[in-house]
């Protein structure tokens, strides 16, 4: 009879091993997550720079590769240092009209100039810029990559090409397997939220939720839907809306929370 206090659940762990050099800087796929999956679950994938998922030829040497969400927002916060130079790249491509930024060091923040990826100092300038911008991507899912837990050994590893061939992009997704005392075997699934007043506990629509890389609003009835969460993981929160005080200035513990089992 296994010892229960040791006994632990074969996750599968993915991560990728390369992705194409010739590749433009806009244009990458990357796993969403690298939290443990259980074995069988399909993993995540983001492509960046396609506008559109229409036409794209999916490949993928192992399993099945799939479009599950196109335009997909993600807020993303970047540190840019300057060193007596005039030109930075942000780590991803923004949507227009979303970034915004604050400037700390030598030069004034008028001088800063948004070029796409490209943050640029009229004249060469040293110390921190930070941006804050959103980016939209693709979300592929990797499926049938395995199913069978007798098929796998602790500690083995092997690649997944993954190709969007007309789009340039590729990736080598590594899957190693390792022990996890994770019951749910990092399961994912779609979460409702609902907004409330704290002192009413009126529910609140308009507002705008961040979390888990995704940036929604809720609906009349205060509530919005955040898509493929990590059962058991925490995310951090933060909400905002013009009558009220942002959720991560207040002095409410309402700046994290723990995704439940279905």
């Amino acid at each position: 009879m296994p010892d229960t206090a040791t006994a632990k659940r074969l996750t599968q762990h993915l991560s990728v091993g390369f992705s194409d050099p010739d590749v433009a800087a806009d244009m990458s796929l990357t796993v969403l997550s690298d939290t443990p999956v259980s074995l069988g679950a399909a993993a995540l994938l983001r492509l960046l720079g396609p506008d559109t998922a229409a036409g794209l030829d999916l490949y993928a040497s192992l399993g099945e590769v799939a479009v599950v969400g196109e335009n997909v927002t993600e807020a993303i916060e970047d540190e840019l240092v300057f060193a007596d130079d005039t030109a930075q790249s942000l780590s991803r491509l923004p949507v227009p009209g979303t970034v915004s930024w604050s400037w700390i060091g030598a030069a004034p923040a008028a001088n800063v100039i948004n070029d796409g990826q490209v943050m640029r100092l009229s004249s060469a300038g040293s110390g921190i810029l930070k941006v804050n911008y959103t980016s939209a991507y693709i979300k592929l899912r990797l499926s049938g990559v395995n199913t069978e837990p007798g098929n796998v050994a602790e500690g083995e590893a092997f690649d997944v090409l993954v190709v969007a061939k007309n789009e340039a992009a590729a990736a080598d997704v590594r899957v190693s397997y390792q022990r996890s005392d994770d019951d749910t075997g990092g399961q994912l699934r779609d979460l409702d939220l609902v907004v409330v007043d704290y002192c009413t506990g009126d529910t609140v629509a308009g507002a705008t939720v961040r979390a888990a890389g995704q940036v929604l609003t809720t609906n009349a009835a205060g509530a919005c839907r955040l898509k493929d969460v990590v059962v058991g993981a925490d995310y951090s929160l933060q909400i905002t809306h013009p009558d009220y005080v942002d959720s991560d200035q207040d002095l409410l513990s309402n700046d994290t929370f723990t995704v439940p089992a279905p």
